[in-house]
């Protein structure tokens, strides 16, 4: 039954290309997580004629469980049982008798209808019994514990229901246990009459509703209710027609008025509660999910209607803990899709994907449970392992609207446009309704936009370049390469850039690329092989693209179709940017893709253009060779990693012969200090770069003395905070007050915004944040400058150009007897500090108009400064109810990062989702209080405070496992099993937990494990039990991890160090009476 919706809020902020129209990618408002429509049937008492008269154990001569259907009316003084006879001679109508009453009639098109219903399905080969031949055998539809036996002749229609154990590995009835029970027969003889027809009633209701005729099943239902009224399951067939019409109003009414007979049956009291749910009266959901349990504990039903109760009313985390229990004692499909939906709404996406692909393992999947693995796919970011599911299922995904537009979303987030325009099409088709998809849907639109690959159809002949398939094909046989790329989708077997500029004249660029791909139908990211694309500053032609087969034979040559050019979605560029899109048209099995391309400037340069080339892309290279054609004399060149270095008469020659895997993410070093590569630019000084960046601002109108809006906006703020220092005053008010709009720095876009234009939007990209703040600062007397540096590689002290670098930030020399500062207005959770964490080692161009220099940003030595603390205090009563009080205090790193992840969620949802995380060492337990403190200053630590209680039972010895879940959660360490790339941890991170346990009077505790400490290389763990008081135990741990940067052979070996020590970290304790 449709009940109250749980949105899932992705983090779409931390991913640049996740479609920002679907920051709630939620079921539509009538579903909840996990709760798959329920087939009415499952309400309405279908199989009620067997289970009416199921009441012998076996065959009585003449019991209830024989009907005979005869048009010899002798035979009902021969027989006390259920007879239907024609009433008198009329073939029309038969009467209905009850033993030897006739209780009523019935039209004979009638009982063939409801005979037919119930015995829909072809009959069963198996034999019957001894002295039932010539009958034939029925088995229910899912009810191996009975049969029925029917015999069909021109006059007579005799059905008997057998009562016994029917063996499914058998193809005979013999093993029917048939044991008479005449107490049951007498006790059935008493009942009202008119059972059998409100029986056969019910179920001509039941084939109307089959007909989709509900006002006749409506009819049906209640003349079959109005026969026997003591039978809940025709009151529970009427209920659920006002479900099928959507009218909890109605069901709620209709129930209400049979309170007894409602307060009898589970089904009525979970109707009940499911009609509540869907009026939102949450308060008596739960009151009647209750009931429903109590009637049947082990109802799955209800307990759903239950989780749904509690949610409604914002108690997410009880919602969630009330389906664990069941769920770790059963693999319920349904229960486990609607446990996955509930970890969706809390956004725990990883628990939320290992339920729904353990489920998968026991059902295929549905609608919605597809639906389900899809979200929690993009909620994680694996958005080649979502359409690899949907690849997977081929014919079998259940391809609806919204299935589809998640199709779309993970073909965006991996810029596979027109794939995603054509996913997002068919969703639309199916559901022209779909908020999401037409928001999608005008996004690709604005993509797209009016460029089309015509930009792609000027010629550019190539440079000459050497490699060739012949050479390709040799250095992948000679090699071991493929065996050191398995299990990748498509990896780079060689390539050859061919560099060329003329002085006063324009460069130009072929570069010739081999693919090796594994396997055609699974590529998904790299099925189009997109580049950057700058029209204004240069041409892009793509030369060849021709497809191999694992022979190396051609099978496809490419074409302008082929090609098409996009928008850059990063928000961080310039809008002229571009992306060009080459659409590999692959197939099932390995094959090889040939690329050549060319670019060319659009402008003339008087000098030597900066190149900066790295030997890596997003996919594994194994071979890298560049080519500077006519390198003039005076040319600076900086190779880093194993890149080596050729001089030819009338080139230069760069080899990277070393295969070299995408970085992965978290946890991974600079590219500097992990690939390989160089840099390649005109002879200058770093004195003369900035001098002349600073002629550029002045001729841009940015003035080196403070503007007045700056000047005054500086008072306001001094006349605030008159004895706080400035430097930290004016750099809150930046970082707090101008919200930063992305936009990196580079030659389309190195003019800031004016301080006054900053100040009457009230925002600004890096630049403009920047030259805000040391005007500001300046006009209140400090000395400060504008800084140059890059985001993610350190820099090349020895190639002064300003492409080395994509961000601006303050520098404060020391004055004053404070600084020396850097300072970036842009990180908008972090701390005020001396140096910016995420800056630290990097070089900075620093623009003193007197001198301007490259300065290396300084690494600061803080031991405890990116620390979380745990405090945990549980204190058991003689009533055996537990109160508790944790909380969490985050430092340094550690806050800002949970300040920025918190800031991505929805506001509404935040609450329950960090309770959920807190409480996650926790099966039950009931919230008192729950506070996020100093949550918007990020110069304070970051304090989350949880007071709950619950029932603590100790009726005798029980032995209670403390294991730190809440504290490892923590400690995010990468997987090691697949790492192929480095892993760098930069700063130390501590984790510390305190745990005091106060039992009642009366009780002790014994350890049965000992403290320990140890310490395997770079993680060091300490643990200790004290015991303050006779009640109370105090426990103490701490982790920290050194700072390190190690190879991925070296860091699986440390895992298998770290993984005993982190799984075994925990105490067992013995509590007992004294």
């Amino acid at each position: 039954m449709p009940v109250n919706a749980r949105f899932f809020i992705l983090p779409f902020a931390s991913a640049i290309f996740l479609f920002a129209g679907c920051a709630h990618m939620g079921p539509k408002s009538s579903e909840a997580p996990g709760k798959e429509s329920k087939p009415v049937v499952s309400k309405i008492a279908k199989a009620l004629p067997f289970k009416q008269f199921q009441t012998a154990d076996g065959i009585i001569n003449g019991s209830p469980n024989t009907w005979v259907l005869s048009s010899d009316t002798a035979s009902i003084s021969r027989r006390a049982s259920l007879m239907i006879a024609p009433a008198g001679k009329s073939d029309i109508k038969v009467a209905l008798y009850e033993a030897e009453f006739q209780i009523g009639e019935f039209r004979q098109g009638d009982i063939e209808t409801a005979l037919g219903y119930l015995f829909k399905e072809d009959p069963s080969n198996l034999s019957p019994p001894a002295g039932f031949e010539g009958f034939t055998v029925f088995l229910p539809s899912g009810d191996s514990n009975h049969c029925g036996l029917m015999r069909l002749t021109d006059s007579t229609l005799t059905y008997l229901n057998l009562r016994g154990v029917h063996s499914p590995d058998t193809h005979s009835v013999e093993h029917l246990a048939f044991t008479p029970n005449p107490a049951a027969w007498l006790a059935w003889n008493q009942r009202p009459r008119g059972r059998f027809l409100a029986a056969l009633v019910n179920v001509l209701g039941l084939k109307a509703l089959e007909d989709n005729i509900h006002r006749e099943a409506s009819r049906r239902f209640r003349e079959a209710f109005a026969l026997d009224s003591t039978a809940p399951e025709y009151l529970v067939n009427q209920a659920a027609l006002y479900s099928l019409r959507n009218d909890p109003s109605g069901g709620v009414d209709l129930l209400l008025r049979h309170p007894a007979l409602v307060d009898t049956s589970a089904q009525l009291c979970g109707l009940l509660g499911g009609f509540y749910e869907d009026l939102h009266r949450w308060p008596e959901a739960q009151k009647w999910a209750l009931k429903a349990l109590e009637k049947e504990p082990n109802g799955r039903e209800w307990l759903i209607n239950l989780s749904d109760a509690l949610w409604g009313q914002g108690e997410k985390v009880q919602s969630k803990n009330v389906l664990l229990g069941p769920y770790s004692k059963e693999n319920d499909f349904r229960l486990s899709v609607y446990l996955a939906g509930t970890y969706l709404g809390l956004e725990e996406y990883d628990n939320a994907l290992k339920v729904l692909e353990r489920a998968h393992t026991v059902a295929l999947p549905t609608e919605k449970s597809a639906t389900y693995q899809l979200r929690a796919l993009i909620g994680l970011k694996n958005f080649e392992e979502g359409l690899d599911f949907i690849r997977t299922l081929g014919e079998r995904f259940p391809a609806t609207a919204e299935n589809l537009f998640l199709k779309a979303v993970c073909e965006f987030n991996l810029r596979l446009y027109r794939q995603t325009l054509e996913s997002v099409q068919q969703s639309l088709r199916l559901d022209p309704g779909y908020r999401e998809a037409q928001e999608l849907q005008t996004q690709i639109a604005a993509l797209l936009g009016d460029k089309s690959n015509q930009l792609l159809r000027y010629p550019i002949p190539p440079l000459p370049a050497s490699l060739d398939d012949r050479q390709a094909r040799e250095l992948l046989r000679d090699s071991g390469w493929e065996t050191r790329f398995t299990g990748q989708s498509i990896f780079l077997i060689a390539q050859q850039t061919v560099h060329e500029w003329t002085p006063r004249g324009r460069w130009k660029q072929t570069r010739r690329m081999f693919f090796k791909i594994s396997d055609g139908a699974r590529l998904f990211r790299y099925s189009e092989l997109i580049f950057n694309l700058n029209p204004s500053y240069e041409r892009f032609n793509v030369n060849r693209l021709r497809i191999y087969d694992s022979a190396w034979a051609p099978i496809n040559e490419g074409t302008l179709d082929d090609y098409y050019v996009t928008r850059n979605p990063d928000s961080d560029l310039h809008p002229e940017n571009l992306l060009a899109h080459i659409v590999l048209k692959t197939r099932p099995g390995p094959m090889f893709a040939e690329l050549i391309f060319t670019r060319e400037s659009q402008v003339t340069s008087s000098d030597f253009p900066y190149v900066h080339f790295e030997n890596g892309a997003g996919y594994p290279v194994a071979y890298s060779r560049f080519e500077l054609l006519h390198p003039p004399a005076n040319l600076l060149i900086t190779p880093f990693g194993d890149e080596r270095i050729d001089s030819l008469p009338d080139r230069l020659l760069f080899t990277a012969g070393s295969p070299v895997f995408p970085i992965e993410g978290a946890f991974s070093p600079d590219v500097d200090s992990y690939g390989s590569g160089f840099t390649a630019s005109p002879f200058a000084t770093w004195r003369d770069i900035g001098l002349g960046y600073l002629e550029q601002l002045r001729k841009a109108g940015i003035p080196a003395q403070p503007s007045n809006a700056a000047r005054n906006r500086a008072a306001e703020i001094a006349a605030k905070f008159p004895t706080d220092e400035p430097t930290r005053t004016l750099f809150r008010y930046v970082r707090d007050s101008i919200r930063y709009d992305n936009y990196e720095f580079s030659v389309l876009a190195d003019i800031p915004d004016s301080t006054p234009d900053v100040l009457a939007k009230g925002y600004a990209d890096c630049k403009g944040q920047a030259l805000l703040l040391t005007e500001m600062l300046r006009a209140r007397g400090v000395e400060a400058h504008l800084a140059l540096v890059h985001l993610y590689r350190s820099g090349e002290v020895g190639q002064p150009h300003l492409n080395q670098f994509n961000h601006v930030i303050v520098h404060v020399p020391r004055q004053r007897g404070a600084g020396p500062y850097f300072l970036d207005p842009t990180q908008k959770f972090a701390a005020f500090r001396r140096y910016p964490l995420h800056l630290e080692g990097h070089n900075a161009l620093v623009l003193d108009p007197a001198n301007p220099q490259l300065v290396s940003i300084p690494t600061i030595d803080s031991a405890e400064e990116h620390a979380v603390h745990v405090f945990h205090r549980f204190a058991v009563g003689g009533d055996r109810t537990a109160r508790g009080c944790d909380s969490v205090v985050l430092r340094g790193k550690a806050a800002t990062e949970f300040r920025e992840h918190m800031n991505g969620w929805n506001a509404d949802a935040r609450h329950q989702n960090l309770l959920s995380w807190l409480a996650s060492g926790y099966s039950s337990f009931i919230e008192d209080d729950f506070r996020i403190l100093d949550e918007n200053n990020p110069d304070v630590p970051l304090t989350l405070v949880l007071h709950y209680h619950g029932a603590f039972l100790l009726n005798g010895p029980r032995t209670f496992d403390y294991f730190p879940s809440l504290e490892l959660s923590l400690l995010r360490f990468p997987e090691a099993a697949h790492r192929r790339t480095p892993v760098h941890f930069p700063h130390e991170i501590r984790v510390e937990s305190e745990w005091t346990y106060e039992l009642p009077d009366g009780y002790g505790w014994k350890s049965l494990s000992l403290a320990r400490k140890l310490e395997p290389e770079y993680l060091h763990w300490r643990f200790s039990v004290q015991q303050g008081e006779p009640r109370t135990i105090t426990l103490r741990q701490q982790w920290s991890v050194d700072p390190f940067l190690v190879d991925a052979s070296e860091y699986r070996q440390l895992r298998t160090e770290w993984d005993p020590v982190l799984q075994h970290c925990g105490l067992r304790l013995a509590i007992s009476r004294l």
